[in-house]
């Protein structure tokens, strides 16, 4: 089956299957590609039974070793567990044996889901994980925390975040802000805004093909577009068709 770059963690490119009919799960999470297949088609499946194995294998794998992928990893987490809120607690138990340099990127996620249970839930792990960790959830409860998906585009690092939001739980909204940032490929002059608007045409594009879902998105997102925005959807949504028709 036809490989395809489907979703961009600031940095490096995670590969998966393209595909025009109902998606499958895979059975196993042991190889990498089966882990991004797994983690980027989450708001189809929501296989909560292999949350667990599957951050187990993402350390192993060595998911967190760039500094530049830590925040999208977060944002994807933390859409996971503020749709399951009330399993963390247990998840985060059976998750006791990880190191506490590995726990502080699931305590960010924590604190980055904002689920009614973060504050006592957090506490509660700063007690049992000695002095280091309980200084670490004291400095993250107290930095404000903001909603993934109305995090202001500084660079192409948030639409990761926004990617990594969307294949965990399915939000529109998040396909929306990186169509917004396309206005940005106008600008001639600001380089971080010109880099902001090729990321987000790129990873549409990718996206589109990836992800049905996207296509229709940006179908409905067409109207009411600057005419250059307008043009360039236009042209991710032909090159997407296009594909599936291959795919048939």
């Amino acid at each position: 089956m036809k490989k395809t770059a489907i979703l961009f963690f600031a940095g490096f490119i995670l590969c998966g299957p393209s595909w025009a009919g109902a998606y499958s799960a895979p059975d196993s999470l042991e190889m990498p590609e089966q882990l991004n297949d797994w983690m980027s088609h989450f708001y189809l499946h929501r296989d909560t039974s292999k949350v667990v194995p599957a951050i187990r294998e993402m350390f192993k794998q060595g998911w967190f070793q760039r500094e530049t992928a830590v925040a999208p990893l977060a944002a994807f987490w933390a859409s996971v567990f503020y749709q399951n809120h009330k399993q963390v607690d247990l998840w985060l138990r059976e998750l006791n044996d990880l190191e506490v340099k590995q726990k502080k990127y699931l305590w960010m996620a924590v604190r980055l889901s904002g689920i009614p249970e973060t504050a006592e839930l957090l506490a509660k792990m700063g007690q049992e994980n000695g002095a280091e960790a309980a200084d670490y959830i004291r400095e993250l409860l107290a930095e404000k925390r903001e909603n993934v998906v109305d995090m202001t585009i500084l660079g192409p690092e948030i639409l990761d975040m926004f990617w990594a939001q969307f294949v965990a739980s399915g939000d529109e909204r998040c396909v929306r802000r990186v169509i917004g940032a396309l206005y940005y490929v106008q600008e001639t002059d600001d380089l971080a805004k010109i880099l902001i608007g090729g990321a987000a045409r790129w990873s549409l594009e990718s996206n589109a093909v990836q992800h049905p879902r996207v296509l229709e998105i940006c179908k409905q997102a067409r109207a009411g577009q600057p005419v250059r925005v307008r043009k360039i959807l236009d042209e991710i949504i032909k090159k997407a068709e296009k594909d599936y028709e291959k795919l048939k």
